[in-house]
């Protein structure tokens, strides 16, 4: 017959199952260490998955972008979308009061407004039956009801490449709303459908462009706040806008104006379009259409061919004026902010990675 425990005995199996329960300070310290390390592995996980949905991103919108700048030329039978352009409200701000015009950009702007809207008509009193603080005769690029300002003045706007490609792919931009929204049907103002009550009927935009990432110009360069302050387009990663750089259907059109413009794009973003060979003649890449730029992960352009830099091959280090896959790695260097990771159309990998 077995005895029941005693009292001394309960309280030794009761001390033993108490410390098998419990962990030890130095299990604890395991524990926590395993978890940092599997919470750091996930997270790594997450930030490269992550990585990999703004590249993606970014690509996609590249891609569509460059098919939507091609429907808009088919459509409007014209060869390019500039990347400068003045908007004057009224035509005769395109020409100096005494005659001829403001600048070749007042030439080439108001020649190639005409070739998509061949119909316009400068003297159009808007609305028919205007508000009292809309009666004025002019086309409302800026979608803003405001009269034009005077011809002596410099204050109709001046787009940058960034901000034509929204302009010309989006329309006409409703600040009130963050959107862009198309162009009015009616040929002789296609600003019409944004004071018409009820609204004309629009050609929509040639890209979906997503409103939390249309920004206004003066949030990248707050002195374009004002006349100048169009939207832009951010890219995949949302912080930085697409550079924009049209050749003007010419192999030497990419700089077309930024030796006589200070506030060009080269300026405000900090990146000039690629080239091959610099000079002269420098040999762009897309010679006869157009560079679309994303600045990437690291949100810092490259400098592109900025003709102040050296070439490769008269530097040993870079960054260089000119640019190609076969030398991408010494043009730009892993970790290091500015060209490495950007995604251009004009090559299927980043500009920091060579070709294999």
């Amino acid at each position: 017959m077995m005895l029941p425990p005693t009292s001394k005995q309960r309280r030794t199996s009761k001390q033993r199952r108490t410390s098998r329960a419990a962990f030890t300070l130095v299990e604890l310290l395991v524990v926590i260490a395993i978890i940092i390390v599997l919470a750091s592995l996930l997270l790594a996980a997450v930030f490269k998955a992550l990585d990999l949905a703004y590249e993606a991103s970014t690509r996609t919108d590249v891609t569509q972008l460059s098919a939507a700048v091609q429907s808009f030329q088919t459509k409007n039978q014209v060869n390019y979308i500039p990347s400068r352009m003045v908007l004057c409200k009224q035509y005769v701000n395109y020409f100096n009061p005494g005659g001829g015009y403001k600048s070749q950009l007042h030439q080439d702007s108001l020649e190639y407004l005409g070739r998509v809207w061949p119909r316009l008509n400068w003297n159009t009193v808007h609305p028919p039956v205007p508000p009292a603080n809309v009666a004025w005769a002019g086309i409302d690029w800026a979608g803003d009801g405001q009269p034009p300002p005077a011809q002596t003045s410099n204050l109709d706007p001046i787009l940058e490449g960034e901000q034509c490609l929204v302009f010309f792919l989006g329309g006409i931009p409703s600040f009130s709303t963050g959107t862009v929204s198309g162009f009015s049907t009616n040929a002789s103002d296609p600003s019409y459908h944004t004071y018409a009550v009820p609204p004309g009927d629009i050609i929509p935009p040639f890209f979906e462009f997503k409103s939390n990432r249309l920004v206004r110009f003066s949030q990248i360069v707050p002195s374009a706040a004002g006349i100048n302050d169009f939207y832009v387009y951010m890219d995949g990663y949302g912080k930085t806008p697409y550079a924009y750089f049209s050749s003007y259907k010419t192999s030497n059109g990419y700089n077309r104006y930024f030796l006589t413009f200070g506030n060009s794009d080269c300026q405000t973003l900090g990146v000039w379009p690629y080239a091959s060979s610099v000079g002269s003649s420098p040999v762009y890449y897309n010679a006869q259409s157009f560079q679309l730029i994303s600045a990437g992960k690291d949100l810092t352009f490259g400098p592109g061919s900025n003709p102040a830099l050296p070439a490769y091959g008269t530097s040993s280090t870079g960054p260089y004026s000119t640019w190609a896959p076969s030398y991408a790695t010494q043009a730009y260097v892993q970790g290091v902010p500015g060209g490495y990771d950007d995604i251009a159309n004009f090559y299927d990998r980043l500009l920091g990675v060579p070709t294999q």
